[in-house]
């Protein structure tokens, strides 16, 4: 999913800093920061001209339109999702599942934000509660 940068030209300088020892060392070189959206018309281009049955997205939601181009393939767009927002974003979207990963999901957790802190139950929510097999929220 494309997302926007949270670096910033500094803290790339600092970090790159911390690393000039391991650089000597191991004399490797350090690549250059960029940043870019990896093609993603073109993925979904693909996607849409291959017409699978399901095409999932995690960290980030496609936008309204993608999601309908890709249903009018009758192709189902599912999101991962994290918080109770998240899923609540993912159906307003057009999702027409989505995968509920907990903070226990291994190396890493498909959050839209790449800082969020992690709320235990935060899903289970008593104020918010999701009717998935219906696609609406409560």
């Amino acid at each position: 999913m494309p997302q926007s940068t949270t670096g910033s030209p500094g803290r790339f300088a600092a970090y790159a800093k911390a690393l000039a020892g391991g650089v000597e060392h191991y004399g490797v070189g350090l690549g250059v920061p960029h940043h870019s959206d990896d093609d993603w018309a073109a993925k979904l281009n693909l996607m849409h001209d291959l017409r699978p049955e399901v095409v999932s997205f995690a960290l980030g939601l496609p936008t309204i339109d993608e999601c309908r181009r890709l249903k009018s393939a009758d192709i189902v767009p599912v999101a991962t999702v994290t918080t109770v927002e998240e899923a609540q974003l993912a159906l307003a979207c057009g999702a027409q599942a989505l995968v509920a990963q907990g903070p226990c999901a291994g190396g890493h957790r498909g959050t839209f934000d790449p800082v969020a802190l992690v709320r235990p139950r935060q899903i289970d929510s008593a104020s918010h509660r999701l009717n998935l097999r219906e696609g609406k929220t409560e």
